[in-house]
């Protein structure tokens, strides 16, 4: 893999990139179980959790939380 997860608590998880050690904490600010995390473009992380949906950008760091009830259906575009 080119990814290693660390989980810390059930809410929060560092998502290490192996080639060349780059970190990002992926946390649920509202303390929610982390239950799925997916990696794009080896570049964009989507995590799930019971009640939201976190969206990263490895890159730049950036991360973001909404509510979010998942359909399994979803489908992720990047530009």
């Amino acid at each position: 893999g080119k990814f290693e997860f660390t989980y810390v608590s059930v809410s929060t998880v560092i998502v290490k990139r192996l080639a060349n050690g780059a970190r990002i904490v992926l946390k649920s600010h509202f303390g929610y179980e982390v239950t799925k995390i997916n990696i794009y473009e080896d570049r964009f992380l989507i995590a799930h959790t019971p009640e939201t949906l976190l969206m990263g950008d490895l890159d730049t760091c950036k991360l973001s939380e909404v509510p979010w009830q998942a359909t399994s259906k979803e489908k992720f575009l990047f530009d």
